[in-house]
């Protein structure tokens, strides 16, 4: 108890010479933010991809690709194949029989108004598209008829590129209306346009389809299904679970690998300037130490205090970073060719920032606390 009482109250002697280093604390306040806000705000774009991906798929469902193509933007699944895929084994039906299955194309068009670098995504399904998407739901207008020149819009693609219920869209053959807006729990599906499958495929003079989505008896089922397709000669074809396959497109990992490089270069420039800042503030309480190890204070709560110095100012630098990436990245739209998200402060990344603060701070406080610790009578009666 006496060893936590002198750390207590040579920490709280510390801190009350604080006003005359406010410009070495500021410096510190602000490197820590920088770094915390840099990693924040980049790996928020990787955790909102990761969230619109998980919300486009469920554990039960898979996607049949081309083995030839094995992506969703290539149309090489004859309908002739189509039949032969639907009796594959695991496969939930309906209970009228029908398989839950749906053969799907997408093409990609560039909008008229909004981010004109950008594309707008068309995706074609069947009867049972709607059933199939996550919470596919038509807020206004209707849904498009089979056999029409017709498209519903997500309600994140209306928001982004300014296309609403009421508006058209140019094709190959004329101009499309669209006449329904639809959500789909935030899913990718959301970020373009939907019609039917049949006649974009007519439109667009495509022989084929891009991916038949399957919905499983159980994501148990999904190696037995892979298989069936594999090993059947009369099939060129893969299955992948659908969550797994738009992981794998999504620029997740880039993110990832950019936000931690950038972060580590900038915490080498934050971690020597504490170093030397702290240095600076051992220099400062020489007397201040040499008073407190002649009345009897040992050297570990002196050094405790420096480290507790720098993490309590590390802290408010990792609050401040909070904050600029909460204003600057928090909500705002990501446009890739996966789809539109929103970057997302997630819990676990505003833990990892101030663990990654704390490190900083205290890997940073060692060499000048172990100083600080072998300062002794004589060094502060020679400061004083």
């Amino acid at each position: 108890m006496n060893g936590l009482r002198q750390c207590l109250w040579v920490t709280a002697i510390g801190l009350r010479s604080w006003p005359r280093r406010a410009i070495p604390s500021t410096v510190v306040i602000v490197g820590t933010a920088c770094v915390v806000a840099t990693l924040v705000s980049i790996l928020s774009v990787q955790a909102g991809m990761l969230r619109m991906m998980e919300t486009t798929a469920t554990p039960d469902t898979a996607l049949v690709l081309s083995s030839k193509t094995p992506n969703v933007h290539a149309a090489d699944i004859t309908p002739s194949e189509l039949g032969t895929i639907l009796d594959a084994p695991g496969i939930a039906h309906t209970s009228t029989g029908k398989a839950l299955a749906d053969a799907e194309l997408l093409y990609e068009i560039f909008p008229e108004t909004g981010f004109r670098f950008s594309h707008l995504s068309i995706q074609g399904i069947g009867a049972r598209g709607p059933t199939l998407q996550k919470d596919f739901t038509i807020v206004e207008g209707r849904l498009f008829k089979t056999g029409r020149h017709e498209f519903v819009v997500g309600k994140t693609a209306r928001d982004v590129f300014g296309v609403a219920a009421g508006s058209s869209v140019t094709m190959p053959d004329g101009r499309w209306p669209i006449v329904g807006v639809f959500t789909a729990a935030g899913g990718a599906i959301q970020s373009g346009l939907v019609t039917d499958a049949e006649t974009l495929r007519a439109s667009t003079h495509k022989l084929g389809y891009g991916s038949i989505l399957v919905r499983l008896n159980s994501a148990a089922d999904f190696d037995r299904f892979k298989q069936w397709l594999l090993h059947n000669p009369a099939l060129q074809v893969t299955a992948e679970r659908q969550s797994e396959y738009w992981q794998k497109q999504g620029l997740g990992p880039f993110y990832a690998h950019l936000g931690y490089l950038v972060a580590a270069v900038l915490s080498i420039g934050a971690f020597a300037g504490a170093v030397n800042i702290l240095y600076g503030v051992v220099s400062d309480r020489r007397r201040e130490i040499g008073i407190l190890r002649a009345i009897g204070y040992s050297p570990l709560p002196i050094a405790i205090s420096v480290v507790a110095e720098a993490l309590l100012v590390s802290s408010a630098g990792a609050c401040v970073g909070l904050g600029l990436a909460w204003l600057i990245a928090n909500g705002h739209r990501i446009t890739t060719y996966t789809g539109i998200f929103s970057a997302f402060l997630a819990p676990h990344l505003i833990a990892m920032a101030v663990i990654w603060a704390l490190a900083i701070a205290i890997l940073g406080a060692i060499p000048p606390a172990i100083r600080a610790a072998r300062g002794s009578v004589s060094s502060g009666i020679q400061a004083g």
